[in-house]
């Protein structure tokens, strides 16, 4: 273990936050892209194979029998059916879990002071709680996606009902904020992990809007040039009803758009989980004096899952509801601003482009 002699400090401001997620960023930028890439890659590549074994068990179905139509009770498209919804999602799940463990553990070695790890030592450190991570990030999932059809159906019966989505998001906003790091850094089971990240989570709720707010400006930046240099395709779809003038140049932008879009999502992948983990420490720090107490074990090798996980405080109270009812107002007025600039958009689409071409749309 290589420790540096540096002090261990553990609570920050949010500017204090957004400069160490560019500084261990650019410590750490080849760990960190390694992991990025060499993931990425890997499942990308099973993806495709799965994919395209269930697309080409399709497509020779359908070609023994001469119509999509015809081939015998539709069983051809049982095997990419489960690649679709099962496999792509649980492919999905393994490849966030395998970024965001390994990440997740190096940044939290960095903060206190174990910087010499190479990627050996990162994937062995994260090893012992990613299944803990892909666990939990399961559970929530399912919750998540049983209580949206189950408001989205009571909305449906009753509209009013649909107000029901706001402490939803505000459950999972406060979860998501510090799920990974507390399923990786402390040694509970899954039920106890989602109560423990909703505890910390909801505990400076709007400290965390703040920096995720800054890291989504950061990766909007990022991502710019992209956008920028896919401008010209958007516009001929528009302007002349194809992706572009030319069936060559349109190859060629939709490949480099392809692979710069790759690039920047390759890029931006470790601000979530180093963001993620320097909230956690702050948030414990200032909520339960997590600095004071890792000294008290007297060892720099102590570590959060030496400690016991605090559970008090999971219920709700007035704060979550005037928390819930801000998000509710803030929600308001994106969705305006956003009909706003929809209708600004058009307007000026409408002026600009060819006449009649709205109405072949």
């Amino acid at each position: 273990m290589n420790f540096t002699a540096e002090p261990r400090r553990l609570s920050f401001t949010i500017s204090e936050m957004l400069r160490l997620i560019f500084r261990i960023y650019l410590d750490k930028v080849a760990l960190l892209l390694a992991i990025s890439v060499g993931i990425t890659l890997l499942f990308m590549a099973i993806g495709v194979f799965v994919n395209g074994i269930a697309g080409f068990n399709v497509l020779n179905t359908v070609g023994s029998v001469g119509s999509i139509n015809t081939f015998p009770a539709g069983q051809s498209w049982v095997p990419l059916l489960i690649a679709s919804f099962i496999v792509t999602p649980i492919l999905s799940l393994l490849q966030f879990v395998l970024t965001y463990g390994p990440i997740t553990f190096l940044t939290s070695e960095y903060l206190l002071g174990n910087r010499g790890l190479d990627l050996r030592e990162v994937f062995i450190g994260a090893s012992e709680r990613v299944g803990s991570l892909a666990g939990g990030y399961f559970i929530l999932i399912v919750i998540a996606v049983i209580t949206v059809i189950g408001v989205s159906i009571l909305g449906a019966v009753c509209f009013p009902l649909f107000i029901l989505m706001v402490p939803l998001i505000y459950l999972f906003m406060c979860i998501g904020s510090v799920i990974a790091p507390v399923l990786m850094l402390e040694r509970i089971d899954f039920a106890a992990a989602l109560s423990r990240a909703w505890i910390l989570g909801k505990s400076r709720f709007w400290t965390a809007i703040g920096l995720f707010f800054l890291v989504g400006v950061v990766t909007f930046l990022i991502q710019l040039p992209q956008l920028i240099l896919s401008w010209p395709t958007i516009s001929a779809a528009f302007t002349t009803g194809a992706v572009s003038p030319g069936l060559a140049s349109g190859l060629g932008q939709s490949a480099f758009s392809l692979i710069l879009s790759g690039v920047t999502s390759i890029l931006i992948l470790p601000l979530g989980p180093i963001a993620s983990t320097l909230f956690y420490y702050d948030t414990r720090t200032r909520t339960e004096g997590l600095d004071a107490a890792l000294d008290a074990l007297g060892s720099p090798d102590a570590r959060p899952r030496h400690l016991p996980s605090p559970m008090q405080g999971s219920g709700l109270n007035s704060q979550d509801f005037l928390n819930m009812l801000a998000l509710l107002g803030i929600g308001v007025i994106i969705v305006l601003a956003f009909a706003a600039l929809s209708l600004t958009l058009v307007g000026w689409l409408q002026n600009t482009l060819p006449p009649g071409l709205f109405d072949r749309v």
